[in-house]
C-alpha cells in the first residue's frame, strides 16, 4: 500500500528508472520537502489575496465615505441656491425696523382695518397674531415709541 503511495507521488522521471530502497526514501523526502514548499506557497498566496481583499474593501468604504461627506452631495441635494427659490417669501423673516416706519398715531392703529394691520405686519415681517386686538397691540407696541 505504500509503495502505491509511493509510486504516485514519484515525478514520471522516477518512473521510468528503477531505484533501489534507499533512492526511494531519498526521493519522498524530496517529495514532502516539495510539497510543504507547495503548501507554504499556497498559504502565502491566500494571505496575501486576504490582505489584497481587505485593502479593497478598505479602499471602497473610504471611497463612500468620500463620497457621502463631499460637497457636491450637497449640491445634488439642492441644485439651486437660495435665492432662487421659487416659493422663497417676497416678505423677509427677520425683522429690522426700517428707516421709514409708519408714523401713525395711537388712534390710528385703533381704528385701522384688520387687512391694513395684516399687511403691514408682513411687510415688516412681524408674525401676524389671529385676533385683531393681539394684532393692533403688536403694531402699537412695534411702531409707537413709549412716552
Amino acid at each position: 500500500m505504500t509503495s502505491a503511495v509511493e509510486s504516485s507521488a514519484m515525478s514520471p522521471v522516477d518512473h521510468d528508472t528503477k531505484v533501489g530502497c534507499g533512492d526511494k526514501s531519498n526521493a519522498v523526502s524530496k517529495l514532502l520537502e516539495r510539497l510543504s514548499s507547495i503548501e507554504q506557497s499556497v498559504q502565502k498566496f491566500l494571505s496575501e489575496k486576504k490582505r489584497s481583499n481587505s485593502h479593497q474593501h478598505l479602499l471602497h468604504l473610504e471611497q463612500q465615505h468620500q463620497t457621502c461627506s463631499s460637497p457636491r452631495l450637497h449640491e445634488a441635494k439642492f441644485p439651486y441656491p437660495s435665492t432662487c427659490c421659487p416659493n422663497s417669501p417676497a416678505v423677509p423673516t427677520v425683522f429690522q425696523m426700517p428707516l421709514h416706519y409708519p408714523r401713525l398715531s395711537r388712534a390710528d392703529y385703533e381704528n385701522m382695518e384688520e387687512s391694513r394691520l395684516d399687511r403691514l405686519l408682513e411687510e415688516y415681517g412681524l408674525p401676524v397674531p389671529p385676533t385683531l386686538e393681539a394684532k393692533r397691540e403688536l403694531a402699537i407696541g412695534t411702531f409707537l415709541w413709549s412716552s
